[in-house]
């Protein structure tokens, strides 16, 4: 499926700029030529070489290139300023999609741009231009079959398959482990939602997958996964309309990278009706899933928990049984959004053996309660689980630093708070508290209160056990 829509920025000839486009307040003679013009020769040789502006001075429209092939001119500015104002706009768009670390110009730079959006553009300043650029990308986006196909050429097919092999094989293990409905023989199938160029396929394959069918909306895509492996089964499927397969065909239905697109209303449908659809339909092309209590799983990215939620209850809309869970939840660059199936006779089973997933304070900040973590997710399946020991130590060993960065923070806001009430003069640090969620600091509370105000790293993992049965219990300290 198509990502979000990529920006490019560039230099455009001043003669391409038009009416509503974006620019406004230029002088006419530099829409014509791209530089200011010239002195008569009346005025002498010297004069017309000091009125003459120098390189960084001349006057250039920028131009902002969307992933669909459209175009927005920014406005027209000197040319020493285009890479600040590329920085900017570059800043703006992690912003918007809470990816990538930020960017920061110092405040005379910053100053200088928001100066030139002000005199060389329609936007006033630089929250105005963040206000369009959203405006603008939205627009870019085209979820439709033929916004898809215009999207994925054969040559950008290739880049994103060689630019994402590595990030699909590790999302596509995640969505292997946290999917219990193992196709267990031959004759079991493997539905890839929204396959693209075949790298989940092969992954799920690779995993443990008998056989895999991947179903994709884009032709280059679907093409480039049978050029890159002939025996995999595809077809053209729009993931959120009715699915062409019949009742209890699959095993298994898994799907990476696809889903948030279905958040956007496409051909008049809403994203939730979109949504609801592709999890009804995923239902039932599912075998019943015997004892296992669970037979899908599929990873989105998205920008904050409120959306997460919305594909959470569009599958409970539906009538399935689901959990969200986050992968490195601290970490915006890397964090994921992930829903497994947990039906409802799962859940009642898991809850009298004390196993139903519990809250984890190492998510709480981001779906108050809502996220559940993968170790939770793994006491729930029991030995369904497919949850690697690799990836489980990992997330322990998570869950123990964040403990400790917690409790590190609340050491030194007590710190602080000591020399204040001595009218001692605060640090700088004090403010440092104020980004330590309440459920993070009723964890430290209690570890602190358990060993003592030094606790470091090597006595947390001493107590792992018992650090996490308190990250995911809340329970009083005297448990530790």
């Amino acid at each position: 499926m198509a990502s979000d829509a990529a920006i490019e920025t560039r230099d455009a000839p001043a003669g391409r700029v038009g009416e509503g486009q974006g620019l406004g307040r230029v002088g006419e003679g530099s829409l014509a030529t791209g530089k200011r013009s010239r002195p008569s020769e009346s005025e002498g040789e010297d004069a017309d070489r000091a009125r003459e502006p120098s390189d960084g001075e001349r006057e250039r429209a920028l131009a902002i290139k969307f992933s669909d092939g459209s175009e927005r001119i920014v406005g027209t500015f000197a040319t020493r300023l285009h890479t600040d104002i590329r920085t900017i706009i570059l800043s703006i768009r992690r912003g918007l999609r809470k990816k990538g670390r930020p960017i920061a110009l110092s405040a005379e730079r910053t100053a200088a741009v928001d100066a030139a959006l002000r005199a060389g553009s329609t936007f006033e300043s630089i929250d105005g231009l963040r206000i369009a650029l959203e405006r603008w990308t939205q627009e870019a986006l085209d979820p439709s079959a033929n916004g898809i196909n215009q999207y994925y050429s054969a040559e950008r097919t290739v880049h994103y398959s060689q630019h994402n092999a590595r990030a699909q094989q590790t999302l596509s293990t995640r969505v292997w482990e946290l999917q219990a409905a193992r196709a267990d023989s031959p004759a079991d199938l493997v539905l890839d939602l929204g396959c693209g160029s075949g790298l989940s396929s092969r992954a799920f394959e690779e995993l443990g997958a008998q056989r895999v069918i991947g179903c994709d909306l884009s032709l280059a895509m679907l093409a480039h996964a049978r050029a890159e492996r002939a025996a995999l089964d595809v077809v053209q499927v729009d993931v959120s309309k009715a699915l062409p397969f019949r009742e209890a065909t699959f095993a298994s239905a898994l799907s990476v990278s696809t889903v948030q697109h279905l958040l956007n209303p496409a051909d008049g449908v809403s994203g939730e009706a979109r949504l609801q659809t592709m999890f009804r339909e995923m239902a039932r092309v599912l075998r019943p899933a015997r004892a296992l209590p669970a037979c899908f799983s599929v990873q989105f990215h998205v920008n904050d928990a409120a959306d997460a939620l919305r594909v959470r209850d569009a599958a409970r809309g539906v009538g399935v049984g689901c959990e969200l869970v986050v992968d490195q939840p601290h970490q915006s660059d890397s964090r994921r959004w992930f829903l497994a199936a947990v039906p409802a006779a799962a859940h009642a089973s898991a809850a009298q053996q004390g196993r139903r997933p519990r809250p984890c304070a190492l998510y709480w900040d981001l779906s108050d309660g809502c996220a559940t973590c993968p170790l939770e997710l793994h006491a729930t399946l029991g030995a369904a689980s497919l949850l690697g020991a690799e990836h489980a130590a990992w997330c322990t060993q998570e869950h123990l630093r964040e403990a400790h960065r917690w409790v590190r923070v609340l050491r030194r806001a007590r710190r602080v708070d000591a020399r204040a009430a001595g009218n001692a003069e605060p640090t700088t640090r004090r403010g440092e508290v104020s980004s330590l969620h309440a459920a993070h600091a009723s964890v430290a509370d209690a570890l602190m209160s358990a060993h003592g105000v030094d606790i470091d790293l090597s006595t947390l993992k001493l107590h792992a056990a018992a650090v996490l049965e308190l990250m995911h219990n809340g329970r009083a300290a005297g448990q530790l």
